[in-house]
């Protein structure tokens, strides 16, 4: 778990997550881990870092998936 402090007004609040690659400690403002450079998110429910999506990656894909089907319809029909 994440290290946490407890405070009287808000409770319990961390102040670090853990890396979801590396399990290293990283402060919570951190976006990238500096043990494994994972892109990190906020800090989730159990003090872990959530996954970041990427969307570039998924959009990178359906471009090649297009060009892919493109190519086959005109070399193949």
């Amino acid at each position: 778990m994440a290290k946490y402090r407890s405070s009287d007004k808000e409770g319990p609040g961390y102040v670090s997550k853990k890396c979801h690659g590396c399990y290293a400690y990283v402060p919570l403002d951190a976006d990238v881990c500096p043990s494994c450079k994972a892109r990190l998110g906020k800090v989730g429910a159990h003090g872990m870092a959530e996954k970041v999506t990427d969307w570039k990656g998924y959009f990178a894909f359906l471009v090649a998936l297009a060009a892919f089907v493109i190519f086959c319809i005109y070399a193949f029909f």
